[in-house]
């Protein structure tokens, strides 16, 4: 048993015995048939927590909850589910149901983080970002979304959610989102609406993918969810979809500087309003379930044309080299892609400099070949 496992079991078992204040910190009942574990069957399975978590590491975590009652196995099961194909990038295979999951079973949490960020602490810079100033080469980039994900303090992530705590979170948010705009609830929505927004730019859709439906994003939907879009369509607001708040911010062209200075000027007006703040921490930065979005938890994107590049056999890697992932799109045999930053701790600005290099190597590249 690792120090760090050793000290979480003697702290967390001193709170529970400590009265009723720190309830939520206690063992759960024993096994009644200890001769058997309940370690799960993690062969063949091709995710980072399948890697990271041991047998001793699991008893010394499985009668520990955090303060959501989110046990070890809550976390857990994500992966046990879903076993991945061993191709392409692995996924975490773990999910967090409140910021203390970090803590409580923080020898599985660390091991994980390491596997997918090289730099593990962030510092704040969104402010800064109503300043930038990136506008690319509008004959190539035709389209630009910055997006950020916020969390409540004060309340569990989403998995673990109750009905009451999502509809004190939305009743929380929606009074204080920009008044140049309208906030719907989703069941209010017609599927017609869904369409003509996807046309400017703005897709919202219900959480589809196994890992979300395991992790129990979409439990009781669509209870306490809404969707809020300006009236220009410039900027949108999810709550209570994969996070407390999704934010995105919306350029038809190549300004990525004007689509950033919107989004820093949103999410940070809103936090200054809010009676509760948000949750963030300088060792994971903006705090979520999902482990991938944690750190600067801002995605930039870009729909590039690129018609020769895309046929170069080596396109993908270079991608991935550049710091960038592809996202699916309907043009894609036109030459016209998607891609989007990779998630990381860097500070803000940071990241929009990088994803504004990456981008323009990329128009580099193809002027190139326009060139021979």
């Amino acid at each position: 048993m690792s120090s760090r496992t050793f000290r979480s079991r003697v702290v967390y078992l001193a709170l529970g015995l400590a009265g009723a204040k720190y309830a939520h910190y206690k063992h759960g009942p024993e096994t009644k048939d200890a001769k058997f574990s309940d370690f799960p069957d993690l062969e063949d399975h091709h995710n980072i927590m399948a890697k990271v978590l041991t047998k001793r590491m699991y008893d010394s975590y499985k009668r520990l909850m955090s303060p959501s009652k989110f046990t070890l196995d809550n976390c857990i099961q994500v992966g046990v589910d879903i076993k991945g194909s061993g191709l392409g990038r692995k996924g975490t295979g773990l999910v967090a149901g409140d910021l203390e999951c970090y803590e409580v079973f923080g020898d599985l949490f660390d091991g994980v983080m390491s596997e997918v960020f090289k730099k593990q602490d962030h510092k704040k810079s969104l402010h800064s970002c109503k300043e930038v100033e990136y506008a690319l080469d509008g004959r190539f980039v035709k389209e630009v979304t910055a997006r950020c994900y916020r969390n409540l303090k004060e309340f569990p992530f989403t998995p673990a959610l109750t009905r009451g705590q999502r509809r004190h979170v939305e009743q929380l948010i929606v009074p204080h989102l920009p008044t140049s705009g309208t906030y719907s609830p989703i069941a209010a929505i017609q599927p017609s609406l869904y369409t003509n927004l996807a046309q400017t730019g703005i897709v919202f859709t219900k959480p589809s993918s196994e890992q979300d439906r395991v992790s129990g994003l979409t439990r009781d939907w669509p209870d306490a969810r809404g969707l809020y879009v300006a009236n220009d369509r410039s900027l949108s607001a999810w709550v209570n979809g994969r996070h407390h708040l999704e934010l995105t911010s919306y350029e038809k062209g190549p300004d990525l500087g004007k689509a950033v200075r919107r989004l820093a000027t949103a999410a940070t007006d809103l936090e200054a309003s809010l009676p509760v703040k948000f949750q963030w921490t300088e060792k994971h930065g903006y705090a979520g379930h999902d482990l991938p979005e944690l750190g600067s938890a801002l995605s930039l994107e870009a729909t590039v044309h690129l018609p020769k590049l895309c046929t170069d056999y080596g396109f993908l890697r270079k991608l991935t080299d550049l710091g960038l992932r592809p996202l699916t799109h309907p043009d894609e045999h036109l030459g016209t892609w998607k891609v989007a930053s990779q998630p990381s701790f860097d500070t803000e600005v940071e990241h929009v400099k990088k994803f504004a290099d990456a981008i323009q190597k990329l128009v580099d590249a193809e002027k190139e070949l326009h060139g021979k």
